[in-house]
């Protein structure tokens, strides 16, 4: 069993410990998770690696939250940088590259692929500026 807290705790620390400026929220639930315990620290790190790494705002801030639901917990990674680009995201939905349409880095198809291989869903929601990201995980509720 994975703790959510502690592994949201660990990714979070190792983001921000190169002495970054970001300010990370982290609001999540007290549960554990019957996931591999690798595959989603990858997934996670990726997204707040990501989100505080391109963050390119004079005050940069990520959220990292978690909901629960009946059959499922919902872990949201939001930031107010400059957003996915439309592009990058239109191959991670289509699930292939091509030869005028591929990602600029790997980390969020290596994230799709994660989740994927957890039994989840990786997912992008539209917002005022940002970027947010979610990664919906079934549970055994």
């Amino acid at each position: 069993l994975v703790s959510l807290p502690q592994l949201v705790d660990t990714v979070v620390e190792s983001a921000v410990r190169d002495g970054s400026d970001v300010s990370v929220a982290v609001d999540v639930p007290a549960v554990e998770l019957s996931v591999n315990r690798e595959q989603f620290r990858f997934a996670l790190r990726n997204l707040v690696d990501n989100a505080v790494e391109h963050n390119d705002s004079s005050s940069p801030r990520v959220e990292v939250r978690a909901v629960e639901r009946t059959s499922e917990l919902r872990i949201i990674v939001t930031d107010n940088g400059p957003g996915i680009p439309d592009a990058e995201w239109e191959v991670i939905e289509a699930g292939r590259e091509e030869a005028l349409n591929h990602l600029t880095s790997l980390g969020l198809w290596g994230t799709k692929w994660a989740v994927q291989q957890m039994g989840g869903e990786l997912s992008r929601r539209d917002g005022e500026g940002g970027a947010t990201v979610v990664i919906n995980l079934p549970t055994n509720g």
